[in-house]
């Protein structure tokens, strides 16, 4: 699989790298975009902020702020319905200035753009790289493309976790923000909601009372509990996984009277 990092050095002496000067989160973030191993050729691709933070070492606060310094600066757009990030001129460095018709990289191009979700990204590559890269229309919307947004005054370790689609009548923007557990490190707390998302399981107080509760019948901590949890890939914790012995009681029990 190719890798799509190419860099100029142009980047610390041109227009955008000298506004980021003295910003050092914005500058990791965008060397981050510019490298990622979420990234295809086109500079358009999912990437969860959570995904930023995790893999740059940065708290969930620090990577919002660096991403929305890039937004602002003009130097990508990000889309928080879709979790979709443009990285405005990535197309043009890692592609060419202009494609022709029999050139075959046009084609992966259009497939790429036809997979965009629909919205004010796709809306916007459209318009920039139609004539250089001779893209077809493929229902562009005209939203304008906005900045992520900040987070309320205090909220370093709230997290934004998507749910299931709300009932009708209830607006789909009221997303529910779920608090970091004071007793638990912000490393941690970030490796468990990646696990998380990986495995597509929203998390609610609900859920997180329920490991608290498992944690105590196991005689650990709660971020024993959570660091177990992250260490074997559990999108949750229960008493009777931890304790080999208890499982293998639940288990007997499970088929006792079928064999």
């Amino acid at each position: 699989m190719r890798d799509y990092s190419k860099v100029s050095g142009q980047f610390w002496t041109g227009k955008t790298g000298k506004s980021l000067r003295g910003d050092m989160q914005a500058q990791l973030v965008a060397m981050y975009l510019m490298t990622s191993p979420h990234a295809n050729m086109i500079g358009v691709f999912n990437c969860p902020i959570i995904y930023i933070a995790h893999e740059t070492g940065s708290p969930i606060e620090g990577a919002i702020k660096g991403l929305k310094t890039l937004c602002e600066g003009g130097f990508c757009s990000y889309d928080e319905e879709t979790e979709t990030v443009w990285v405005h001129e990535m197309a043009r460095y890692q592609i060419d200035d202009q494609l022709q018709a029999k050139d075959r990289r046009q084609v992966g191009v259009q497939k790429l753009y036809e997979n965009m979700p629909e919205g004010r990204i796709k809306t916007g590559f459209f318009e920039k790289y139609k004539d250089a890269f001779l893209l077809k229309n493929s229902k562009p919307l005209t939203s304008p493309l906005q900045a992520p947004t900040k987070p309320e005054a205090g909220t370093e370790a709230e997290t934004e976790v998507k749910t299931l689609p709300s009932p009708v009548g209830e607006s789909p923007s009221k997303k529910p923000i779920i608090k970091k557990p004071e007793d638990v490190s912000e490393p941690l707390w970030v490796d468990f909601l990646t696990v998380r998302k990986a495995k597509k399981a929203p998390l609610t107080e609900g859920a997180l009372a329920g490991i608290r509760r498992e944690a105590g019948k196991a005689n650990i901590s709660f971020e024993d509990a959570l660091r177990i949890s992250v260490e074997r890939n559990w999108q949750t914790f229960r008493s009777d996984w931890y304790d080999p012995q208890k499982s293998q009681q639940v288990v007997t029990s499970m088929f006792r009277g079928v064999l």
